[in-house]
């Protein structure tokens, strides 16, 4: 996130709702969640869901701990919260941040020539 709420509590893991009130599911989530754990080419973290619990109260959904490692070294342990609500908190803003640096002021690496 690049913008957090002032005063906001910090905090060390991931919250997703979701309007789907099937996507609650303990058993729903952990399906859906299954082909993105493990080891991809596309990102050099593997993922491991270590527990998993229902939400308590009236809110439907599942808090799941995962570990996040690269080769043999844990990179960090992390929880994940997923709610299933039928109300949507605002709609999705899309955003695509100005880089720092602007590419022409940025130095060429050495190896740009070659692809």
């Amino acid at each position: 996130m690049l913008i957090r709420v002032p005063r906001a509590r910090a905090t060390r893991d991931l919250d997703l709702t979701t309007t789907d009130p099937h996507s609650g599911d303990r058993r729903q989530v952990l399906d859906d969640l299954a082909p993105h754990t493990g080891l991809s080419e596309l990102d050099p973290f593997a993922f491991t869901i270590n527990a998993d619990e229902p939400f308590t109260g009236v809110m439907r959904g599942t808090k799941l701990r995962v570990t996040a490692t690269i080769g043999a070294e844990q990179a960090a342990i992390f929880g994940l919260d997923v709610a299933a609500d039928a109300l949507r908190v605002s709609d999705i803003e899309h955003s695509r941040p100005e880089p720092v640096v602007p590419a022409s002021e940025a130095y060429p690496l050495p190896f740009g020539e070659r692809m």
